[in-house]
């Protein structure tokens, strides 16, 4: 009798392993399912999109674009443009200048401040100039920069035609520009090649969005890069012109 008992006891413990066995098979494939579901959410949540923001960054930068204040938002994960043509993403800064693997924060001048912003801060600062003092990237301007040779803007003087500049304006919104101007000119602003004074080629607003970059060769020469807006993947991009100052 006990036998039996027993040999009865082993084949209900057997079914009941073999139904939890199953149970536990489709909880494990549906936790599978679940987790590639989340996985595949947070991908599109993250890396999607044209400027590959956050979820929680591109919040931050619809406030910011409504007017609402947000001071923990100081960068984006976006796509730059290399000097060579090459793309990578990188943690871009509001109001800074990318070039040659260097991040050059920029002030904007008031007043005509600007030589004295890149005065104090000669190393790591450049500054806005002339007849348009911000950056916005789509006003359809020329965006004038100075900046310090042997400082923030040394970079630049080994600049040459054809390289990329990505500039990120107030809401940490990147630009790509690409030279198609430079000219070496003396304190008067006269361009050494053709003997002609050119700064105001330069320094004027114009009605195309651009940047122009001068920087300091020696006490008398000046190098002046003017950056015109560049296509990307078949759509523009924005211009710009860079000034470097002394």
């Amino acid at each position: 009798m006990s036998f039996r008992l027993k040999k009865k006891s082993r084949h209900i413990r057997k079914k009941d392993f073999t139904f939890l066995t199953l149970l536990n098979a489709r909880f494990l494939l549906l936790g599978i399912f679940l987790l590639a579901i989340g996985f595949w959410i947070e991908y599109l949540i993250t890396f999607e999109g044209e400027n590959q923001i956050t979820f929680a960054e591109g919040q931050a930068l619809v406030a910011l674009q409504n007017g609402e204040e947000n001071k923990n938002l100081n960068s984006l994960q976006q796509q730059i443009v290399t000097k060579n043509g090459g793309i990578k993403n990188e943690i871009l800064r509001r109001d800074t200048i990318y070039y040659s693997d260097k991040a050059i924060p920029f002030k904007e001048a008031n007043n005509g401040n600007g030589q004295e912003i890149i005065d104090n801060e000669p190393d790591t600062v450049a500054s806005t100039w002339g007849r348009a003092n911000h950056f916005s990237g789509t006003d359809n301007q020329n965006t004038y920069f100075i900046g310090h040779h042997m400082g923030a803007f040394d970079p630049f003087v080994e600049a040459r035609l054809d390289d990329k500049i990505t500039v990120t304006d107030d809401k940490g919104v990147a630009y790509t520009y690409v030279i198609d101007k430079i000219s070496i000119v003396n304190e008067l602003g006269i361009e050494e090649k053709t003997g002609v004074r050119i700064f105001s080629e330069y320094i004027l607003k114009g009605n195309e969005e651009r940047i122009t970059l001068q920087t300091c060769l020696s006490d008398t020469k000046r190098k002046i890069c003017s950056a015109k807006l560049w296509k990307f993947g078949g759509e523009k991009q924005t211009t710009s012109a860079i000034h470097f100052g002394r």
